[in-house]
């Protein structure tokens, strides 16, 4: 390849964002007229095959508008390039968590390279070793992708007409996770007195392992997580799911006698509480409202507390509740996979939370939630 073939290879990932946030700003009428799909078509070798999935995608849209876009020869043929191999690219209309545009019905564009994404050594064995979480550092990304909150990506946040059977992939933006962590949660837990100033310095390697322990959890939950993942679009089951994830998770980092795992459950905890729980329009992400159970539980556990004024927190003091609460969850968990969701209803209306055919809302609110609302709800970016 000549000098200007190789600089519009290296280019390439950057053209084909630019041309998705074009058509995401001024759509054209028509699928088949998208910019992306020009982009698309001139991909360098080692992209073509990612390449073809999204074009295969835009072909059956066809004429039309980028509404009647779906994703599932995406979902249903993506699979991860190894950890040594060429940059992949996905390219689909997506949901993205605390993305700029509610209801968004455009597509989103990442290219990302993937790393090794094992869990340590020191977590207790799982008899499900699979891995089918792709840890990824990001090459390009669409504007969603880079202002929003997301960052995971799994085959459920597509847009589909035909929902998989089983996951196929996950892919964790972890420096976008961990940028979000030091930019949102980190100087909030600072100005409340929650880390020391200036703590910053493994804060994105402690949100990283705090994220594989929560995975960790969802396996520990169950052993068939990813066969139940696609009934995780069932909102209800989708909170449930993320809460026991957490908790399970962090019943393990206080067992543990690794040094680093009280440092990775606050992370854990953090992110939660001071980011996910005040995301823009947070009723309609479950994240923020398993962030908010979060402050409930911790509340109720003596974990979160209110001294003086001031707000403390102290996961120490929920050691002796993890246990039970976990119990409850594991119930309400196992019960909504097999169709009964009147566990998970009551453990939620039990919690604050009515559970309609229209949704899940808070039936009220707790001081605990009001006043660290007050502290960091307005903090967090619009």
């Amino acid at each position: 390849m000549d000098a200007g073939g190789s600089r519009a290879a290296a280019d390439w990932p950057q053209r084909l964002v630019a041309a998705v946030d074009a058509d995401n700003d001024s759509p054209p009428a028509r699928c088949d007229e998208l910019a992306t799909a020009e982009v698309l078509r001139a991909a360098p070798e080692w992209a073509r095959e990612h390449a073809a999935l999204a074009l295969a995608d835009l072909a059956a849209a066809g004429k039309g508008p980028i509404d009647d876009l779906h994703a599932d020869a995406v979902a249903a043929g993506f699979e991860v390039a190894p950890v040594d191999g060429h940059p992949n690219v996905l390219v689909a209309r997506m949901l993205v968590p605390g993305g700029p545009w509610p209801g968004h019905r455009g597509i989103e564009a990442v290219v990302f390279r993937s790393r090794s994404s094992r869990m340590p050594t020191w977590f207790p064995a799982l008899a499900e070793e699979e891995e089918i979480v792709t840890f990824a550092e990001t090459v390009a990304s669409s504007a969603a992708l880079r202002s929003g909150h997301g960052h995971v990506i799994f085959p459920e946040l597509l847009a589909v007409s035909q929902p998989l059977a089983a996951q196929r992939f996950g892919i964790v933006l972890v420096d976008h996770l961990a940028n979000l962590y030091r930019a949102h949660a980190v100087p909030m837990a600072v100005e409340l007195g929650w880390l020391a100033a200036g703590a910053t310095a493994d804060d994105g390697d402690l949100r990283t392992l705090a994220f594989q322990a929560h995975e960790w959890g969802h396996r520990a939950m169950d052993d068939g997580y990813s066969e139940n993942v696609p009934r995780h679009r069932r909102r209800l089951l989708a909170i449930v799911s993320e809460i026991s994830a957490d908790v399970a998770a962090l019943e393990m980092l206080f067992a543990a006698a690794e040094p680093l795992a009280p440092d990775i459950a606050r992370a854990l905890v953090l992110d939660r509480i001071l980011r996910e729980a005040w995301l823009p329009r947070w009723e309609a992400h479950v994240a923020s409202i398993v962030g908010r159970l979060h402050i409930q539980l911790l509340a109720r556990a003596g974990a979160l507390s209110e001294r003086s004024g001031a707000l403390v927190l102290d996961l120490e003091a929920a050691r002796d509740s993890l246990g039970f609460e976990l119990e409850l969850l594991g119930r309400a968990y196992r019960a909504s996979n097999r169709g009964d969701d009147a566990p998970a209803i009551r453990y939620l209306a039990e919690n604050g939370w009515a559970v309609k055919a229209d949704g899940i809302s808070p039936i009220g609110t707790t001081p605990i939630v009001e006043q660290l609302g007050r502290r960091v709800g307005g903090a967090q970016p619009a």
